[in-house]
C-alpha cells in the first residue's frame, strides 16, 4: 500500500502476518504490526485496517492505530472469515468482503464510526453472495464499488452504483 501522500510504503513480507511501513524514497523499514494482514491506511497516515485470525478458522477485520500501536476488534462474523477491508475516499464508510462458502462471497459496506465494533446488523449487502466476488474498491467520489466477479461464469470487472448518502446499491451491477 503507498500512502495517500505518496511519503510512505506499507507492505507484507508473503508467508509472515507483519505489516512494514518504509519511507518512498527509501530509508530504514519498521515492522508497525505483527499477527495481522494489512489492507488500507487512512488518508492522514493514523489508522490501518487489517484482518486476522480471532478463532481459526474464522478471519476478523481489526483497526490499528499507528500512533499508539492499540488494536481494536472491527468487525466479525460468526460463521465467515472477512476480508479485504478498504476506508471509503471520505473514510466515513469501510467495505469487505465475507467468504460465504466454497467460491462464494458476499461484499459489504458497514459505517466507520472509529473503534466501536460494528455490529451486524448495520452491514449493507452490496452483493448477493451467489457467485465469487472480489476485490472491492471505492471509486474516487465513493459512489461506485468495483469488482471482480465471476457471477457470468467469467472473471470479469464490474461496477455497482451505490446511494451517495446511504451507500445502498442501486440497480443492477453492471
Amino acid at each position: 500500500l503507498i500512502s495517500a501522500d505518496g511519503s510512505t510504503v506499507y507492505y507484507s513480507i508473503y508467508g509472515k502476518r507483519e505489516v512494514w511501513s518504509q519511507p518512498a524514497m527509501g530509508g530504514e523499514a519498521v515492522k508497525i504490526c505483527g499477527d495481522c494482514g494489512s489492507w488500507d491506511i487512512s488518508r492522514d497516515r493514523s489508522k490501518m485496517l487489517y484482518w486476522y485470525s480471532i478463532a481459526k478458522p474464522l478471519v476478523s477485520i481489526g483497526l490499528l492505530s499507528l500512533p499508539t500501536g492499540k488494536k481494536a476488534e472491527l468487525i466479525d462474523h460468526p460463521k465467515y472469515s472477512l476480508y479485504q477491508p478498504h476506508f471509503s475516499p471520505d473514510e466515513r464508510w469501510i467495505v469487505f468482503l465475507a467468504k460465504t462458502g466454497q467460491d462464494r462471497t458476499r461484499i459489504y459496506v458497514t459505517p466507520f464510526r472509529g473503534e466501536a465494533k460494528q455490529q451486524l446488523a448495520a452491514w449493507i449487502p452490496i452483493t448477493g453472495g451467489d457467485a465469487l466476488d472480489d476485490k472491492p474498491r471505492w471509486s474516487p467520489n465513493g459512489n461506485l464499488m468495483y469488482l471482480v466477479s465471476e457471477r457470468d461464469g467469467f472473471r470479469c470487472l464490474w461496477a455497482q452504483r451505490l446511494h451517495p448518502v446511504t451507500k445502498h446499491p442501486i440497480g443492477d451491477a453492471f
